[in-house]
């Protein structure tokens, strides 16, 4: 599951104040006491930049009251902090074809060009201009007229995962063959990458799932982000690889003097047990002898559960035999060691296993 760490709506990022310039273009922004000469139209790609930079970013269209009316931006924000780092121009025609862009494998960043036609190729994050020696120029007959508008690429392994609407498809590009595919519940807002073995996945309504796009191909985990309330303009996910935890940007409507509200959320997984597995003797049971079972406590994934309180007892009535330490920790995989001392009379005993999650630390939207 995911569970809520920390919230931080205090970024230090606000548009530039009116300068007592009437200006020709969306002169509403002016209106009824608003101070602000800017706002967002819409927001782009959002990402996390990798060491040395270190920030999260989102690009960022804005109407503007002077000529020519708008203006496309990166905006990039501490990933420590979260406070407002720095401002940068963009060309309007990166912002208009270039999709989504995602770091991918080795801190790469890539994107879906739109012209020419769903052409996948490495990016500049800064400018949105096509950099290095990577790219996927067509897809081909054998693609099947695939596009997606999300994706995340591994040249190593010559893997491309890319969404467009409701289907995720992974593919080898260089055969090209397709390895995987899944109808998705919901319809993809963006991808973030946290490894070559782990993508990310927000739907609309902030559904979220954890996809393992590497050797097995299967969902992980199936959660949800804090819910979605009608003054949330846009929200998107990006993986911070620094600090291994999950961040939403959220846009919300601004407040009525014209300034900006943004919100950074950030999740940490935690695996939440589900099934405790009856314990099986290990040892041959007899009288008068001590006897060690093993059982495994499982997450809602298939994954061990380590580092969990199970208390163990003796279903009543009993024979008289004793759990040699009621109360144990399981270990990193899940596996439960526990010890029963046996009568010294023949009988039936049944071994009871329990643990208490802390269900208050959830996230229950």
């Amino acid at each position: 599951m995911l569970y809520l760490t920390e919230t931080i709506t205090n970024t230090g990022f606000d548009y530039s104040k009116n300068k007592d310039n009437p200006g020709a273009y969306h002169r509403d922004l002016l209106a009824d006491g608003k101070e602000y000469e800017k706002n967002f139209e819409s927001t782009g790609s959002f990402t996390y930049i990798p060491p040395p930079y270190d920030a999260y970013c989102i690009w960022a269209f804005f109407n503007t009251v002077s000529w020519p009316g708008w203006e496309c931006v990166a905006i990039t924000f501490d990933a420590q902090t979260c406070q407002f780092k720095e401002l940068i121009p963009l060309s309007f025609w990166s912002y208009a074809y270039l999709r989504n862009m995602n770091v991918g494998s080795l801190g790469i960043m890539f994107g879906v060009w739109t012209s020419p036609a769903f052409t996948v190729t490495q990016v500049d994050w800064r400018t949105g201009l096509r950099t290095g020696n990577w790219s996927l120029y067509t897809w081909g007959p054998a693609w099947g007229n695939v596009s997606f508008s999300n994706v995340i690429v591994n040249p190593q392994r010559a893997r491309i995962l890319g969404t467009n609407s409701w289907y995720l498809e992974l593919w080898d590009y260089e055969t090209p063959t397709k390895l995987w595919s899944m109808h998705m519940p919901y319809i993809a807002r963006n991808l973030a990458y946290e490894s070559d073995t782990y993508t990310w996945v927000l739907f609309n309504g902030g559904k979220i799932i954890k996809v393992d796009w590497g050797d097995y191909r299967r969902i992980e985990m199936f959660s949800s982000i804090a819910t979605i309330l009608p003054e949330d303009r846009d929200y998107k996910v990006a993986y911070d690889s620094m600090r291994k935890r999950l961040c939403i940007f959220r846009r919300k409507a601004d407040n009525t003097d014209g300034s900006a509200r943004i919100q950074f959320e950030f999740y940490e997984t935690v695996p939440k047990a589900a099934i405790i597995t009856e314990p099986v003797p290990i040892t041959s049971p007899g009288k008068n002898e001590r006897t060690v079972f093993v059982a495994n406590l499982i997450g809602e994934a298939g994954e061990g559960i380590g580092g969990q309180m199970v208390h163990a007892e003796l279903e009543a009535p009993n024979n008289h035999g004793t759990i040699v330490s009621p109360d144990i920790v399981s270990e990193m995989n899940g596996i439960i060691r526990l010890q029963y001392q046996g009568p010294s009379v023949a009988g039936t005993e049944k071994i009871n296993l329990s643990a208490v999650i802390a269900e208050q630390l959830e996230w229950r939207p």
